[in-house]
């Protein structure tokens, strides 16, 4: 309860017992007076100082009437200075809702504008994913890139090596043939001293070399010793030509024409030219380049 309900209470009471105590009293006394009227003569005396007591007693309630008057007024006045103060706390909590609306208003703004720098910034931190993924995808394929070089360097040293020990191997097989030709040049230069006719011994007796005929072995007679060669009359292949017999870049042997054929010859094997087992696909030709 306020307190102004509390004063207009406090007043409503206060002034029902006075008109509750006055009405009383009037009513005693008017019954009283009446009494005092059948003993006029008897109590007249004694109704005078009656009534010179309610003289008092009204003179009383009149002071206590001013009194409540008075404070009555009092109370006016401060249930009005405190409908000022209402006026003036209202007046103040109106100001403060207003600045707290415009409060909210700006922090609402400022919220608004903070959501769209955050979406802005997820939107950034998104495509710096999508950067990063891509730069991660590009990783791993410089990765495989670089793991595919490792292995082609791995399998270029690997076939390097093969090469260089190719190599050593060709040096050391042109070292040998080096000095088998000197040794076959000295023997040539020899047998040339003693007057043998080498010349028609390796070109067929005219002196002159065979002309470069290529050509491939179609079968072997290892039983006879005879391969036969896919050349003949129609080629230029004269009887005694020799044609030396390859695999690839791999020297096999030699061998020397015996029977002549216009699009085919028959050639014996030479045991002592002969490295490996001649096979029939084998490549042939009269000279070496």
């Amino acid at each position: 309860m306020s307190m102004l309900s509390k004063v207009f209470v406090f007043v409503n009471l206060f002034l029902a017992i006075v008109f509750s105590t006055v009405t009383i009293a009037l009513y005693a006394k008017r019954v009283k007076f009446k009494h005092e009227l059948i003993k006029e003569q008897s109590l007249r005396v004694k109704d005078n100082e009656v009534r010179g007591d309610m003289i008092k007693d009204l003179k009383t309630l009149h002071g206590n009437l001013l009194r409540t008057n008075d404070a009555l007024d009092g109370s006016n006045k401060e249930q009005a200075s405190i409908i000022d103060n209402l006026k003036n706390l209202n007046k103040e909590a109106t100001d403060r809702f207003l600045l707290a609306e415009t409060q909210r208003q700006t922090t609402e703004a400022k919220v608004e504008v903070q959501d769209l720098e955050l979406k802005r910034r997820h939107d950034q931190i998104d495509n710096m994913h999508k950067v990063i993924l891509k730069q991660q995808q590009a990783l791993r394929v410089t990765e495989i890139n670089r793991r595919n070089a490792e292995s082609q360097k791995i399998e270029m040293e690997n076939e390097l090596n093969k090469v260089r020990q190719q190599l050593a191997d060709v040096l050391k097989e042109k070292t040998r043939v080096e000095k088998d030709l000197h040794h076959y040049t000295w023997m040539i230069e020899k047998l040339l001293e003693h007057g043998i006719p080498v010349a028609d011994i390796v070109f067929g007796g005219d002196g002159q070399p065979a002309p470069p005929i290529p050509s491939r072995v179609l079968s072997v007679r290892n039983d006879v010793n005879l391969v036969m060669l896919s050349v003949g009359k129609s080629d230029g292949v004269k009887k005694g030509f020799r044609f030396i017999i390859f695999r690839g870049d791999q020297y096999i042997g030699k061998v020397e024409v015996e029977s002549l054929f216009d699009n085919m010859c028959s050639a014996r094997i030479l045991p002592d030219w002969t490295k490996k087992e001649i096979k029939e696909g084998d490549t042939a030709n009269t000279r070496v380049y």
